[in-house]
């Protein structure tokens, strides 16, 4: 996939050519093999004479096997995933797709290694969903028609039907293969005087269609593309997980993720904090509140007004206020209520009147049911930058 383009029968411009080049020189490079690995080399030397009167003719043969190596090669590792952002304690899953530029099959060792980190607590986690991965690749060696190419028998390993195949910088996706099989000479003595039977190898033939989801180019394969790499091209995912500290916004972390000897790749996942900020305030007369100390007499009614703001960028959940109520104060039956604009705001401005039963239907505020003599609100969810106002009133003793 990392080639410029050539034998499709597609012009390029000067300055797509450009672009090309310097697209070429900073991705990894193909193996320098016109050979795909597994292959049979098979050397058959003969050697024809005849008896002393000359009229009876032998042969014998010698043969020689090689069976092509690998040549490695760093793979290809684009397009590359971009930077996410989730929930504290959620997910990020990182897609990468990676392509051989081998001759022969190989196994690439998969790390995914969290580095720095900022805001969070231990336990993070930067998983790869295989290791190895494992890709197939060979060369062309005949191209037999349009749709179809040959490629050594015995460098077919790993290649299967569905498998999305490079080539000249164009994806195409297996529809069929045929193994081939590899040349072979067989003779029964090498002093009978005869010469045994070679048989040629029979090249594996795939038949490629076009890759919907990738190039989507219709197989269009000529003579002028024999010597051309073949590489399978795979995806894997990286999930990393981490949990923000609390009261300390949002975290970060780089995960540096190396598929075989290719170029690391980072990336940074940051995780949306919660910071919740709570206040109490009190009020003798109902508006004017005070965070610090007041004074009030007997009888007089004191308004308590409970304010939450979550300062974070992700959600705060299963948010529950607990306030059991002070010495020397007696709970006014009915008197809760709820707020939530993005202003302060008085008692008689609050938007909801609470009930005291914590009737789920309606609000979910109790008094002396969820806790005795105590005032309790399940919030549930709080959303970044949003504000939950309390307000409940008592008498003093």
């Amino acid at each position: 996939m990392y080639r410029t383009p050539r034998n499709i029968g597609k012009k390029l411009s000067l300055c797509s050519a450009a672009a090309l080049l310097a697209f070429a020189v900073a991705t990894p490079q193909q193996a320098q093999a016109n050979s795909g690995a597994g292959a049979t080399i098979l050397n058959v030397a003969t050697v024809n004479y005849k008896d002393a009167s000359g009229t009876t003719s032998y042969a014998e043969t010698a043969t020689s096997s090689i069976t092509v190596l690998l040549v490695a090669a760093a793979p290809s590792l684009l397009p590359l995933p971009a930077d996410q952002t989730v929930a504290s304690n959620g997910t990020a899953t990182y897609t990468y797709t990676v392509s051989s530029n081998a001759n022969g099959s190989a196994p690439y060792a998969i790390t995914s290694t969290n580095g720095t980190k900022v805001n969070l607590i231990a336990g993070d986690t930067a998983t790869p969903s295989i290791n190895p991965i494992i890709l197939g690749a060979s060369v062309i060696v005949g191209v037999p028609a349009a749709d179809q190419i040959n490629i050594p028998a015995g460098s077919e390993t790993n290649i299967i039907v569905g498998d999305i195949l490079i080539i000249d910088t164009y994806s195409y996706e297996v529809s069929a293969i045929t193994a081939g099989t590899a040349a072979s000479h067989s003779n029964a003595s090498a002093t009978d005087g005869a010469a045994g039977t070679t048989t040629a190898e029979t090249q594996t033939l795939i038949t490629l269609i076009a890759h919907v989801a990738g190039s989507n180019t219709v197989p269009a394969f000529v003579v002028g593309n024999i010597g051309l790499q073949v590489g399978e091209q795979a995806t894997f995912t990286v999930a990393v997980t981490a949990t923000v500290g609390a009261a300390t916004g949002d975290g970060s972390v780089i995960t540096t993720t190396t598929v075989g000897t290719a170029t690391p790749d980072d990336t940074k996942t940051t995780f949306q904090g919660v910071n919740v900020a709570i206040t109490k305030e009190v009020s003798v007369n109902g508006t004017a509140f005070a965070a610090t100390s007041t004074t009030g007499k007997p009888t007089d009614v004191l308004t308590y007004r409970i304010t939450i703001v979550n300062n974070g960028s992700g959600n705060a959940t299963s948010v529950v206020i607990t306030d059991p109520m002070p010495d020397y104060t007696t709970y006014t039956p009915g008197t809760a209520k709820l707020d939530v604009t993005a202003a302060p705001v008085t008692y008689a401005a609050a938007a909801t009147t609470l009930t005291d039963a914590n009737v789920p239907a309606t609000d979910t505020f109790d008094f002396a049911i969820t806790a005795a003599n105590t005032a309790t609100y399940t919030a549930g969810t709080v959303a970044a930058g949003a504000r939950v106002v309390l307000f409940y009133q008592v008498t003093i003793d």
